[in-house]
């Protein structure tokens, strides 16, 4: 966290950095755990990496974007990462190949961007 805060200040981009995570802790993306919630959770714990995405160019809605690195490992004695802790399942992605074959079938073809998606969508609380 010490790097990316460098970095960010080095870029002029920390304000703008803060706002985003801000605005995520207002939806509800982000909270802090209670004291009896912390106390009373008996499973792994896992920290995950935050680092900063800049999106460049005249159709970018969010130029930075914060990523989350669920796969790196944690520091003995864990030595897990997130992906580690959660259970596998299919691939949430259709192959690239299926999809651009797909495209010739129709007339009329569109896309959307849905990268906030999961960030909007409401979950139960065993989910989160």
């Amino acid at each position: 966290m010490a790097q990316m805060e460098k970095r960010l200040v080095k870029s002029k981009r920390l304000e703008e950095f803060n706002a985003l995570i801000k605005d995520n802790v207002d939806r509800g993306v982000f909270r802090k755990l209670t004291e009896k919630e912390i106390k009373d959770y008996k499973g792994p714990i896992n920290y995950i990496s935050m680092v900063e995405a800049y999106k460049n160019g005249p159709h970018s809605t969010t130029p930075v974007r914060v990523c989350m690195n669920s796969s790196m490992k944690q520091p003995p004695p864990s030595g897990l990462s997130l992906n580690d802790c959660l259970m596998k399942g299919p691939s949430a992605l259709a192959d690239l190949y299926s999809v651009t074959l797909s495209l010739r079938e129709h007339k009329v073809v569109f896309t959307k961007d849905i990268s906030k998606f999961y960030q909007c969508v409401e979950a139960y609380e065993t989910a989160q």
